[in-house]
């Protein structure tokens, strides 16, 4: 691969940033296949185990989340939270955010009892007294106690 050829992490990125788009203009399936085709180089550029392919998993669950794909959303929220909880504490963000899409696809599937496990879980970690934290606090609570959940981007 040459520095900024197809395979390139700046042309991988770029390929990641239209499926963002495609995503926000509501197109979930073109984006899911902008992510495959992205996915397997940044898997190669920067590895496994890293915080952009933890992005395109989760994205990738949010746009199968929206075409109401909810095994396979769920299997890649599972998959980004496991890279999240490798690389560890600096992201924190986006654990939780993680959190929260996983206890929406319980709740669109109408398993309470594993979302309710899924949001006790992020609330384990999370401090009310810490200013950045009573945001995930909220969104969790705004949560409705069982049935469906209206689906929010990634």
């Amino acid at each position: 691969d040459t520095l900024f050829g197809a395979g390139s992490f700046p042309a991988a990125r770029t390929r990641f940033n239209m499926g963002m788009i495609l995503s926000n203009q509501g197109n979930p399936q073109k984006a899911i296949e902008t992510f495959d085709q992205v996915l397997p180089i940044f898997r190669k550029q920067v590895g496994n185990n890293s915080i952009e392919v933890a992005t395109i998993l989760r994205n990738r669950g949010f746009c199968q989340m929206k075409l109401k794909e909810y095994d396979a959303a769920l299997r890649d929220y599972q998959s980004a939270l496991e890279i999240l909880d490798t690389i560890g504490k600096p992201t924190l963000d986006q654990r939780i955010q993680t959190l929260l899409n996983i206890t929406q696809v319980y709740r669109l599937q109408g398993k309470s009892d594993r979302a309710n496990e899924t949001k006790k879980l992020a609330l384990s970690v999370l401090d009310p007294k810490k200013t950045d934290h009573e945001k995930w606090i909220k969104k969790f609570e705004e949560l409705p106690a069982s049935g469906k959940v209206e689906e929010k981007k990634p």
